[in-house]
């Protein structure tokens, strides 16, 4: 699986949509999430993050 553009793929997401990444994305994710997401964050925008074993990659859902 290929590297995907991490934030404009997490701000374009709607609630309930999940998307994929590879594994190796997991680190870059998170700080993602945590440093340049705040203004999303601060209005309410949450993801989740399962390692998804079986397909080899991250499955992350924005959950609100």
């Amino acid at each position: 699986m290929e590297n995907r553009p991490i934030v404009q793929t997490l701000r374009n997401m709607q609630a309930e949509e999940v998307e994929k990444f590879p594994l190796r994305q997991l680190a870059s994710i998170r700080n993602s999430i945590y440093l340049q997401l705040t203004e999303e964050t601060s209005k309410g925008y949450k993801w989740t993050l399962r390692k998804n074993r079986e397909e080899q990659c991250l499955d992350v859902k924005r959950v609100s």
